[in-house]
């Protein structure tokens, strides 16, 4: 049985596009994601989401049958029972293809989550231990862990793998679910980058929970710095950590 021809759909593709006097950033933009991706489809790179497959062939104006084959039907054919089977099989190994990638992702994060949560609890257990935790510092060091272990725990487990499909048809730069809020101003959110942005934000978390309870260490075994210092890294760790891999991984594949 036929499997999808990447390269064929993406020369179909591009004639549809020029027919129209439509240009790559044009058409990303009328069915929401990046020119960049567009381009993948045209050079036989990678095959749209099944879920952008409607909105193409309403800005090309074909049947969503003549896209999905990449060839046109005349008018009033019938399609063979052969190629009914072969679209119906194509769908379904894209679908499964997309969940096998996404539980590998999640696989990941998983692993990502136990590591970090022990390595950071074998850390505290070793600065409680030997008095290495200033009492000034308590209560800022419980808020920076308490948050990261909230964010890591939620986007990990929790959140959604795919944002609703208004985030692919307007430009919205907010995420609020489960008590989570997110306002990345300047930036769009959309199904290209949402994945990840997930990524960067189980990483920064992880990387938080595991290089701030060094910092103390640092401070109290060796003096390196001063208390002031201190407090300054953990708070520049705090939303450095987070806010820059999330905004660089959400431009770059906006």
């Amino acid at each position: 049985m036929e499997t999808i021809n990447n390269e064929k759909f993406g020369k179909f593709l591009t004639e549809l596009r020029k027919e129209r006097n439509i240009t790559q950033k044009e058409l990303a933009e009328k069915i929401g994601v990046s020119d960049k991706a567009v381009s993948k489809w045209e050079r036989g790179l990678s095959f749209p989401d099944i879920t952008l497959l409607g909105p193409l062939s309403s800005v090309l104006e074909i049947s969503l049958t003549e896209l999905y084959q990449g060839e046109r039907i005349e008018k009033d054919a019938k399609l063979e029972i052969e190629k009914v089977d072969t679209i119906l099989n194509n769908s379904l190994q894209i679908v499964a293809e997309d969940t096998l990638k996404q539980q590998n992702r999640q696989h990941k994060r998983n692993l990502l989550f136990l590591v970090s949560i022990l390595v950071a609890i074998f850390e505290f257990y070793y600065l409680y231990m030997h008095q290495f935790i200033p009492t000034d510092l308590v209560n800022d060091l419980r808020t920076i862990v308490l948050l990261s272990f909230i964010f890591l725990s939620y986007f990990t487990f929790f959140v959604k793998a795919k944002l609703p499909v208004y985030y692919d048809q307007y430009k919205l730069n907010f995420y609020a679910r489960g008590g989570i809020k997110m306002h990345l101003t300047g930036l769009v959110l959309n199904n290209n980058n949402w994945q990840y942005i997930i990524s960067a934000i189980c990483i920064g978390c992880a990387f938080l929970l595991i290089v701030s309870p060094i910092l103390v260490y640092l401070y109290s075994a060796y003096q390196l710095f001063s208390f002031s210092v201190l407090k300054s890294l953990l708070y520049t760790l705090t939303f450095g950590s987070i806010l820059l891999p999330v905004y660089g991984a959400a431009y770059r594949y906006k």
